[in-house]
């Protein structure tokens, strides 16, 4: 039947900001226990694993993102320590966003 949904349970999420809530990491992994991967271990995993979409690119100039077809864009969760670290530069940063391109 046109328009209708074949799976049970469906339910329209009419607020996207609170169902973003439910990616957030819990509170117990907001400490400085919790270790992150190093740069070059993410680049590896980006390599391997996203391989068939265009690699991302990360700033080149830590202090502004002013490179050729760079931007600020939105930080994940509006949070730039979401940002990936080679996408952080002060004037990104003071915008609360990552360096794209």
């Amino acid at each position: 039947k046109a328009g209708s949904i074949l799976y049970g349970d469906f339910k329209v999420i009419k607020n996207i900001t609170a169902f973003r809530d439910v990616f957030r990491p819990p509170p117990v992994c907001d400490n400085d226990q919790v270790m992150s991967c190093g740069t070059e271990k993410v680049k590896k995993w980006e390599r391997t694993y996203f391989s068939r979409s265009r690699a991302p690119h990360y700033a080149t100039d830590k202090s502004s993102c002013t490179g050729p077809h760079e931007f600020c864009c939105p930080a994940p969760m509006d949070d730039v320590a979401n940002c990936p670290a080679g996408a952080r530069t002060s004037d990104c940063d003071a915008k609360k966003s990552c360096c794209c391109a």
